[in-house]
């Protein structure tokens, strides 16, 4: 197994119904908000609140993941494997 270091540790498995949260900036903004999303990639939620680290907004948006409870139903999206179909 590779070692990914702390950043990973106890990391969500592959598939695990939970909603991901992430964090993001931008150039012209270089202060963090978070967002919900479900493993389709569809956004669930984005902060409206600014944080000024990555870790702040992270924390803050699994704490609100945790508050809506909710369950990843999708599917998720293999956008780069070949549409072939199966059992042919």
């Amino acid at each position: 197994m590779l070692a990914l270091g702390p950043m990973f540790a106890g990391a969500v498995p592959a598939y695990s119904g939970a909603m991901q949260v992430m964090a993001f900036s931008s150039p012209s903004d270089p202060s963090w908000r978070w967002r919900i999303v479900s493993n389709a990639g569809e956004l669930v939620e984005e902060s409206r609140q600014v944080f000024l680290s990555i870790a702040a907004a992270v924390d803050e948006g699994r704490a609100r993941a945790r508050e809506l409870d909710l369950r990843d139903t999708s599917e998720r999206t293999f956008p780069y494997r070949r549409g072939r179909p199966r059992g042919r």
